[in-house]
This record gives C-alpha cells, structure tokens and sequence, in this order.
C-alpha cells in the first residue's frame, strides 16, 4: 500500500512551457506523503525526457506515465484515478497556475475531513467561482438548492480545482468513462457519488489562478452546449431530480453570447447543428417562457446564417479549385 497522502496528477498533451512552469511552482511545495504523476496523452515530444532533462531535482519526484495513442482530454482525465497512488487525488490541468501554499492547502483541508469518510471530494474556490464560505452539500437537492448552480457546475468543471478521496472515486470510475462525450465525465462521477448519499465540501480557500487559453484552445461553446446535457444521463431519479437540476443547468448551457455564437459561426465554416438542442432536452421541463424566447432566437440566427456560411465555403472551394489549376498549368 502506497504511503501517499496527496498525488498530484497532471493530464498533459504538446504542452511543454506550461508542464515546465506547473512542476517548477510544485516542486517547492512537495512534501514525502505527496507524489506528482504527469500522464502524458502520447505527445509529439518525449516528455519523461525532457522534464528530467531540463529540471533535474524531478528525477526521483516526478512520474511520468506516457499512453501508447492520444486517447482524448476527456478519458485522459479518467486516467488520472486510475494511475494516481496518494490517497486523495487532485487533478490539475497543465495550464492553470499554482498559489505557492496550494499543496499545504490541500493537506490541511484533507485533515480536517480524515474522520468523516462520506466525504468523497473538495471543490476548491478559483477565479471561476468563490465559495463566500465553507459547505458541506449532503443531498443532490441541497446542492441544487443551496448552491448558485451555474457558477458551481463551471467549477466543476474546471478540473484544476477538484481533489478526490481515491477510493470512492475509483468505484465511479467507469460511470466517468461511460461519459466522456459529456465534457465532463469527472464532474458525472461526483454528481453520481452525491446521489449515493456521498458528501462533498465546498471550500473557500483557494489554490490556482483560471488562465483562460488562447482562443484557438478554447471549447467551441456550441459544442459545450450540444455536450453538457449529456450530465443528465447521470441522474439516477431523473423524473424527481431533473426539475431542480435543470433550473440551474438551463441558463449556464444557454447563456451563449451572440458574438460568440457567430464568431463559431465564421469559424468553424458549416451550419451548427443547433437543432439537436432540443432534443436534448427531452427530461428539462419547458415551464420557462424565456428559454423557450431564447432558443427561437438562436434557431432564427442559424436560418439567417446559413446562406452565409454555405457561399463563403463555396468561396473557399473556389479558390483552392483556382489555386490547383494554376498549379496545373506551371
């Protein structure tokens, strides 16, 4: 049995300055109960190498496990429970900045729930959402209830920000991999530990800085939309539950701007399946006049787009036909 407290496992794939600057903030902060574990998702550089290579004091601190074929972000993160040792578990994402007490954070919080087993995990405050105090959710009710829903499913989200008990996790690890098209299949496995009368706390400290990617790495959020709804296979009681999840849910999947939503428009060049939004709202009820407003808004917006996004791909064929006749005739 492994002595670990505390691992530290960084999902991580082409990300070499930003894996450098995580293990250099972390490095300081280590203690012997808390192990760092890198998984690399089959990188277009050795990354084991190169961490050894270029920050020596991580040859005998830092593990690197390297998959055989990218295997996708998502199950990447599903990856992180299964290799982890410690026997709590926080994973952080490779671009998102460390505080410089983050680990002693993290060891005092852990100590303070050892004695109450239920306790299955701790979502940390971030620059996404600040917890004004310190909650301890028992119900999926309270935590739909008690929390600003929106705000809190966004920091589930933000993995950099959760640390797991491993041995509950573990057990709702294949709910989480039965969910990757969801966006979220870590936040799938805590919602599913909440339903089965699992506890979760709510801390106010908090332990990274949000940096928001370069907006070539960003979500599509019209594909977060398409994909989120996906959380709610995650209920067990779906007919009871759904109505206070959805009241929180609703407004965070549809709370798209329009600049955005043309922006995905322009750039993706081909016409937004919007359509099946609404079937992917077949357990949320319709009993809001403004989501109904909404959604009419946004299937308008793709009619009008359309026209636009079919000529200017037509443009785009056109010119590359162009290009490979000059190419012909030289």
């Amino acid at each position: 049995m492994s002595n670990y407290l505390l691992s530290i496992t960084i999902p991580t794939y082409n990300r070499k300055n930003e894996l450098y600057k995580r293990i250099i903030e972390l490095l300081p902060q280590l203690t012997n109960e808390v192990e760092i574990v890198v998984i690399d998702n089959c990188s277009n550089y050795k990354v084991e190498e190169y961490i050894y290579n270029e920050i020596p004091a991580s040859r005998d601190k830092v593990r690197v496990i390297r998959n055989i074929t990218n295997i996708g972000g998502n199950a990447n993160i599903c990856r992180c429970f299964e290799v982890a040792q410690g026997q709590w578990i926080w994973t952080l994402g490779d671009d998102d900045r460390v505080h410089p007490d983050a680990v002693k954070k993290i060891i005092d919080e852990i100590h303070q729930n050892a004695k109450n087993a239920k306790i299955a995990g701790i979502t940390f405050s971030s620059g996404i959402y600040t917890h004004p105090k310190d909650i301890i959710i028992n119900t999926f009710e309270e935590m739909c209830v008690r929390l600003e829903l929106s705000q809190f499913l966004s920091n589930n989200l933000f993995i950099s920000a959760q640390v797991y008990r491993a041995s509950p996790s573990r057990d709702y690890l294949l709910h989480g991999y039965n969910n990757l098209n969801s966006c979220g299949p870590h936040m799938c496995m805590m919602m599913r530990m909440i339903q089965d009368q699992y506890e979760w706390k709510c801390s106010s400290n908090q332990i990274i800085d949000y940096i928001a990617p370069p907006s070539d790495h960003q979500w599509s959020p019209i594909t977060v939309s398409k994909a989120l709804p996906l959380m709610l296979e995650s209920i067990n009681d779906i007919e009871r539950l759904s109505k206070s999840f959805s009241k929180g849910l609703v407004p965070h999947l549809y709370g798209l701007r329009f600049k955005e939503l043309f922006k995905n428009l322009y750039r993706s060049n081909r016409y937004p399946t919007i359509y099946w939004e609404i079937l992917y709202l077949r357990y949320i009820p319709f009993s809001s006049g403004y989501l109904l407003f909404k959604l009419c808004i946004m299937l308008l917006v793709c009619r009008i787009t359309r026209p636009i996004c079919y000529l200017r791909k037509n443009k785009h064929i056109s010119k590359q036909s162009k290009s490979t006749y000059n190419d012909d005739r030289l």
